[in-house]
């Protein structure tokens, strides 16, 4: 998605004084012609989808049984039950020759 909801001409961070990058990034963004009517739809449907997750989560009758500290706790906890977060496959690649220092 474009970075702007609404058309933009973008703009171009001015260098600093000092020379290099500002505050360790280079903030600067293209033209834009903002978000399609699809974008902006699908950008809304995805809000509503999380706020009703959210509020099912944040309403669920396990959570009468915790209050204050021991509420945190069970969150910690069932953070690390199995299926919790999902897993992310990771492919392994193998070093290429631009990956190693040349040596002497």
């Amino acid at each position: 998605m474009p970075w702007s909801r609404e058309p933009h001409d973008g703009w171009e961070a001015p260098e600093p004084a000092h020379g290099g990058v500002l505050h360790g990034y280079q903030s600067s963004r293209p033209a834009t012609k903002g978000w399609t009517q699809a974008e902006t739809a699908e950008y809304a449907r995805l809000w509503e989808q999380w706020r009703e997750t959210a509020a099912r989560v944040y309403t669920h009758q396990y959570w009468q049984h915790h209050r204050g500290e021991d509420a945190i706790k069970a969150r910690q906890a069932l953070k690390q039950e199995p299926g919790a977060q999902p897993v992310l496959e990771v492919e392994a690649s193998k070093p290429g020759q631009d990956d190693f220092a040349a040596t002497g």
